[in-house]
């Protein structure tokens, strides 16, 4: 929207067991660009502090957002250990790796949103675009 990036959540577990589930999430106070190096940096410091650990992710936009990030921010985190944290041999992309490769679905398209909305989820939020209000 201000081309800021001002959320970035995980879902954490642990040991696979469903019943560890918890949401981790590290918002920009305010769409600027010191709020937003510092929800970057916090979630990099998270997810760092965090492996070894699995990394999965819906399709190339978060790789590709901190791609950007690790650009306008390089005292983060440097190219080198975002490139490590997609690494294939850690990180899945749900979207290409499973869903557009393994499967069919008799949807429009594959988006998370429209999958999700045709197994029945239904989200909390009236609007669940992802954008800051």
């Amino acid at each position: 929207m201000r081309d800021i990036c001002y959320l970035h959540g995980f879902v954490e577990r642990t040991n696979l067991d469903n019943l560890t589930e918890k949401y981790v999430a590290f918002f920009a106070s305010a769409p600027t660009p010191e709020e937003e190096e510092k929800a970057f940096a916090e979630a990099w410091e998270y997810i760092w502090s965090s492996r070894p650990c699995a990394i999965y992710y819906y399709s190339k936009y978060e790789r590709t957002i901190w791609r950007k990030l690790q650009q306008k921010y390089p005292k983060v985190a440097t190219a080198e250990e975002i490139e490590e944290l997609f690494d294939p041999k850690q990180s899945i992309d749900l979207y290409f790796d499973v869903v557009r490769s393994k499967t069919e679905w008799p949807t429009r398209d594959y988006s998370i949103k429209t999958l999700a909305t045709y197994l029945g989820f239904a989200w909390r939020d009236s609007d669940p675009s992802g954008h800051h209000r």
